[in-house]
């Protein structure tokens, strides 16, 4: 599990036992999160850059 300070959803940790996967997963592959995690219409997106 990636570690840092990301905008925590309940349901999402209750789903797949993470509180945020969107924010996690551009870390794992870039190293600055540019655009934290956006939702519109039941989706998420996080930007990252390396």
């Amino acid at each position: 599990m990636v570690k840092g300070d990301f905008c925590e959803s309940e349901f999402v940790k209750k789903v797949v036992g993470v509180g945020n996967v969107c924010e996690r997963s551009v870390c794992i592959q870039c190293k600055n999160l540019i655009v934290k995690k956006t939702a519109k219409d039941g989706m998420t997106v996080a930007i990252g850059r390396e």
